[in-house]
């Protein structure tokens, strides 16, 4: 089992707090003001670069595979798609009304809480496709996956 570490840091002009195991080499962090994500070293502390994604960035999950490093743009109505490797944005995907927050299901699709829509959208990210839309109620703001991904809470 890994011990967390926790990260109080101004980045971006906000203070933001931010666990990862003692494994990982760089720590993520979302800005939604400043429409960027900071890229932080894990064992400095310091943030070593910045990467412009779009508006209003928020919720940001890794895909099953490490590859992908998404996060919610709420103002655009989409999830950008970045290379954590490369440390670039390669896309955009269209996703539904005001994503909030999401999670990535084993098989890689992503669950999205829309709040204006009051829908959690499932999506295929290799096609970009909305694959199902569940009415789930008023303003939904969260979104979990169990780990065997037999529920979608």
């Amino acid at each position: 089992m890994h011990a967390a570490r926790r990260l109080r840091a101004p980045v971006l002009g906000l203070m933001l707090v931010v666990t990862a195991s003692p494994a990982a080499e760089r720590i993520f962090a979302s800005s939604e003001y400043a429409g960027a994500l900071a890229v932080i070293d894990a064992a400095s502390l310091e943030v070593v670069r910045t990467i412009p994604v779009g508006r209003g960035p928020r919720d940001l999950e890794l895909s099953p595979d490490g590859r992908w490093l998404y996060v919610a743009l709420g103002p655009e109505d989409a999830i950008a798609v970045v290379d954590p490797a490369s440390l670039t944005l390669e896309r955009k995907l269209p996703v539904g009304s005001d994503p909030e927050s999401f999670a990535v299901h084993p098989n890689g699709h992503i669950y999205l809480a829309n709040e204006d829509t009051a829908q959690c959208s499932a999506i295929d990210p290799a096609t970009g496709e909305v694959v199902a839309r569940i009415p789930v109620g008023l303003e939904p703001e969260g979104v979990a996956v169990s780990p065997d991904g037999s529920r979608v809470l």
